[in-house]
């Protein structure tokens, strides 16, 4: 049988592992998100935050007219592409009608979404959060905590675009939460799972291994954290090709300029088909008030 590869686009194949990729990268939507395609390694990307201000007031020719703006700005950043981040799969040839082209073609874009969080994660020490909060014990923690995480985080000035990340156990124990539950069971299919539970409390909260994994120096009581768009700046891009030779390459985005490339070429040496799924990422911290750590004690 021929090779599953050779029947199918390139381009077919990379906006299969662009639809992973996207997928992985969801707790990372929220921040502010600049893009460039066609990039390399190390260029930037300007990524935009908006610090909309609420200090209207009186017209006066003289000191506020039409071209008066006040606190207001839309600041651009320049994020370095720092990162060329990349997972590669061989594929034999005696493989080729056996495996799941598809399933294979997840796995490289869940996996380079999956490093291009955990190195975000790795920016997040303690020098770069704001003041911390203690939320106690992951068994006593509710619905209500919530709520006064978002009172908090409102009296902070916090943006509507609002994360709350949290260590398994404190999503666990919320899960179990009898009002919560009532509440979320009138907007969901009966038996549908709850990965993470959107808009509750003013927040998108997330459960999250990888966030304590990467980031030991945050301490051993850290159980995860609060956010808004303007405290991370992210940098997404899609790397230049200039090689020749016997590759297909194909370069895709969405509609929102989240993208990768994707690689293939045969190997004659050893009979099998390698697939290399890539993109260029950089994080820097914008705004430190912006993020608020959670503790248990």
């Amino acid at each position: 049988m021929a090779s599953v590869t050779t029947n199918m686009d390139i381009n077919v194949l990379a906006n299969i592992t662009l639809e992973s990729l996207k997928v992985g990268l969801q707790p990372l939507t929220k921040w502010s998100t600049g893009f460039r395609s066609d990039a390399r390694q190390n260029d930037s990307a300007k990524v935009f935050v908006n610090s909309m201000t609420l200090d209207a007031n009186d017209f006066d020719v003289a000191t506020n007219n039409y071209e008066d703006v006040g606190d207001d700005t839309t600041l651009g950043v320049d994020v370095a592409l720092s990162d060329k981040i990349k997972k590669t799969a061989f594929v034999d040839e005696e493989d080729y009608s056996k495996i799941d082209i598809q399933k294979k073609l997840a796995d490289l874009g869940y996996a380079v979404a999956n490093e291009a969080v955990k190195r975000t994660y790795d920016k997040l020490v303690v020098a770069t959060f704001g003041a911390g909060t203690v939320v106690g014990a992951s068994t006593a923690f509710t619905f209500d905590d919530l709520i006064d995480l978002e009172v908090e985080a409102d009296d902070a000035g916090l943006d509507d675009g609002r994360v709350c990340l949290l260590a398994n156990t404190y999503m666990a124990n919320l899960k179990k939460d009898n009002l919560l539950v009532a509440t979320m069971q009138q907007e969901r299919a009966p038996g549908q799972s709850w990965t993470y539970f959107e808009e509750i409390a003013g927040f998108d909260v997330l459960k999250s291994s990888l966030f304590k994994s990467s980031t030991p120096a945050t301490g051993e009581n850290v159980v995860g954290f609060y956010t808004d768009s303007s405290a991370l700046g992210l940098a997404m891009g899609t790397p230049a090709y200039t090689g020749e030779g016997d590759v297909d390459v194909a370069t895709v985005m969405d509609e929102s300029g989240i993208g990768l490339q994707l690689r293939r070429h045969y190997d004659r040496a050893t009979g099998g088909w390698y697939l290399n799924a890539v993109m260029l990422f950089g994080t820097e911290v914008l705004r430190s008030a912006g993020l608020k750590l959670l503790t248990s004690v």
